[in-house]
């Protein structure tokens, strides 16, 4: 059991490292601050403590009108591009099938796998388990259930017309840089 889940830690680390490099790709078309601010995203996306606020005081930003310049330059707020790409790493770990859900929202940097589950339906119109079944998961709900309790308690039809409202605005599968 021990080397189960060693060998899933190594797993998941690999294919972590692998899309940090891909998403650190230089950031020269914007301007230095912004790229600056997406550098520190790109480095600490994982961290479960990341958020806009920590960005700023990351990059030494005091201006209140920071996010908003960030906005413009890359067509999403930093909430919602942290976001997008913590759900194209999950959607990544997902795809082989044979991890459990609340390993990977931890590994993304979710300290609760409710508010892994929320963002992950959020991003793609149906929770974790839905994907993870569908890309070879077959029905093992080891620690499923934990997951996905409050996302599939809430009904999907509220939760529907938020999601497709807010994927317009961020792609998960475009490029965001």
């Amino acid at each position: 059991m021990n080397d189960l889940l060693v060998d899933k830690h190594s797993r998941i680390a690999a294919v972590l490292e692998e899309f940090r490099a891909e998403i650190s790709m230089p950031a020269s078309a914007l301007p230095q601050e912004v790229a600056q601010a997406v550098h520190f995203i790109h480095h600490h996306v994982f961290d479960p403590e990341l958020n806009v606020s920590r960005v700023k005081a990351g990059c030494g930003f005091r201006n209140h009108n920071f996010s908003t310049r960030f906005k413009v330059a890359v067509g999403t707020g930093m909430r919602s591009y942290i976001e997008a790409l913590r759900m194209r790493a999950a959607d990544r770990l997902l795809i082989d099938g044979d991890l459990e859900v609340y390993l990977v929202g931890v590994a993304v940097g979710y300290g609760h796998p409710e508010t892994f589950c929320r963002a992950f339906r959020r991003h793609f119109g149906c929770p974790p388990l839905a994907r993870h079944r569908s890309t070879g998961g077959g029905d093992r709900v080891i620690g499923e259930a934990l997951s996905c309790v409050e996302c599939e308690a809430q009904p999907s039809s509220s939760r529907s017309s938020r999601a497709s409202s807010r994927s317009a605005v961020v792609n998960p599968s475009s490029k965001l840089w």
